[in-house]
């Protein structure tokens, strides 16, 4: 969950006009870099629902950072983003607290809760000094996202005065108080009131450089905070007020917004292990224990009966290779994965029987070895990525599909089923059976007749089919709740039904 970045920056002289190329020597350089984050992961999607004023874009992210003062005794040289509170955050009239952005249109997930930032592994002393400077960055001001700065317009080299200002702003140091610490326990979007929120910004220098000379940045840049799974656990808790609120140290509160933002701030624990995790592998040489290679063709078949799943033996020859796991996800690929198999050396193929019918299925397939190899968590298995291997086209059972996430069997009559769950939210799957291939349309209507979301709309083969309404009209947005009708045109053939979404 890092990225490393090594700069390297060399004066190789002034180019002219003409292109020719003239040594000079440069004095007082500066290298800085900006981050514009918004933290939003899962709520990009929805953020315009969730939160007025295009919060998603950064208008109420939170910018920290530790280690300018090397003497403070702080573990990194690091700045860090979350997404903080919002003025505009507001459920039936009322203001709520949206540390962690909770989905309160759909289940009151967490949809932002992740934390994200950059630490700094190393920066020269000078051209003829590599040693580490414990006092770079020397400039970590925060700046309005939209300031003149910032522009395009501010980028022209040939203009000296527009040069002036931004060199100024990257020579500026280090502010008295953190954005963070200056918008304290108020509001994000209100302070100063910008448009655009506020950005970090991470400045290294003053440098001097003859000609050939070169300064070595090295930073790593990362992301870390709760899973998926305590994000729906923590968000639904908080979102329905069901108590007990268990804090991460596991004492217990009453106050359901202490509960959640306590464990959206275990992000900031996590990101510093991360930070730490960088920092001892850029301190090793990059000379970390490595895992078994994942197969280099990992292969998933639908089948009728079941779904078939074979793969290389190339990490076999893995020193010390214990053996493989099957990861499996339903519906979308982007969801929590469930461990379905481990398996031993020597397994090339497996079959997943208790796959279901009318469901889309998604894997991936890691390797591991017996954990005798790692120097930093002694015992503890090594495990290749997932992303190696995980499937982004579904898996079904069934004769044929047709896409869409719809799967396919033959059936000998038009059938329109109920929808299930129902009443739902966020979601419910509405199942079909057309005996001959005709033009369908599966649609969803409100009450008043008008149609608020057309499902399928075009000619399917006969056989039996389950598709998904996530509770949005055609343009995306989520519609409130109330009963909806379901109807189904299949040539002479008609139905409807009622549904009922409870948000």
């Amino acid at each position: 969950n890092y990225f490393i970045y090594e700069y390297v920056f060399r004066n190789s002289g002034i180019v002219d006009q003409s292109g020719t190329q003239n040594p000079q020597t440069l004095n007082g350089v500066y290298f800085q870099w900006q981050y514009r984050y918004a933290i939003c992961k899962e709520m990009s999607a929805y953020g315009m629902y969730i939160l007025p004023q295009n919060a998603t874009w950064g208008v109420n992210t939170m910018n920290d950072v530790i280690g300018e003062d090397p003497s403070a005794g702080d573990p990194f040289r690091a700045l860090f983003s979350w997404h903080g509170l919002h003025s505009g955050a507001t459920y039936q009239g009322t203001n709520y607290d949206n540390i962690g952005a909770p989905d309160i249109d759909r289940d009151g997930r967490l949809t932002s809760s992740q934390i994200v930032g950059v630490v700094t592994l190393h920066a020269d002393t000078s051209a003829t000094d590599n040693s580490d400077d414990p006092f770079q960055p020397s400039t970590t001001q925060y700046i309005d996202s939209d300031d003149p700065l910032t522009q395009g317009g501010f980028h022209s080299q040939y203009d000296p005065g527009k040069m002036t200002q931004q060199y100024n702003f990257m020579a500026s140091g280090h502010p008295p108080l953190s954005h963070a610490e200056e918008v304290g326990d108020g509001y994000a979007d209100e302070y100063l009131n910008t448009a655009g929120g506020f950005s970090q910004s991470y400045g290294f220098g003053p440098y001097s450089l003859a000609t050939d000379d070169s300064i070595r940045i090295v930073l790593a840049e990362g992301a870390a905070g709760l899973n998926r799974d305590k994000n729906v656990e923590v968000g639904y808790k908080w979102f329905n007020q069901v108590p007990p609120y268990i804090l991460p140290d596991g004492s217990t509160t009453s106050d359901r917004d202490e509960y959640k933002n306590a464990w959206v701030f275990t992000g900031k624990d996590s990101l510093f292990q991360t930070y730490g995790r960088a920092t001892d592998n850029y301190s090793s040489g990059f000379n970390i224990p490595l895992p078994p290679p994942p197969p280099n063709m990992f292969e998933v078949t639908s089948g009728m009966t079941h779904i078939h799943l074979n793969w290389s033996n190339n990490a076999e020859s893995w020193p010390n290779f214990a053996g493989y796991q099957i990861y499996r996800a339903i519906i979308n690929p982007d969801t929590t994965y469930e461990l379905i198999a481990t398996l031993p050396p020597g397994s090339l193929q497996y079959d997943d029987t208790t796959a279901l019918l009318g469901f889309n299925y998604y894997y991936y397939l890691v390797t591991f070895d017996d954990g005798s190899t790692n120097n930093i968590q002694p015992g503890v298995p090594l495990v290749s990525s997932q992303f190696y291997t995980m499937t982004n086209l579904p898996a079904y059972l069934g004769a044929n599909a047709i896409g869409n996430g719809e799967n396919t069997q033959h059936a000998g009559s038009y059938r329109l089923e109920q929808n299930y769950p129902n009443p739902f939210n966020p979601t419910t799957q509405i199942s079909y059976t057309i005996p001959k291939t005709n033009r369908v349309d599966l649609s969803i209507y409100d009450l008043l007749g008008r149609r608020v979301r057309t499902l399928v709309h075009r000619v399917q083969n006969s056989g039996s089919y389950t598709v998904e309404w996530d509770g949005k009209n055609d343009f995306g947005t989520p519609v409130a709740s109330g009963i909806y009708l379901y109807s189904l045109t299949a040539g002479e053939f008609k139905q409807s039904r009622r549904m009922i979404l409870l948000r």
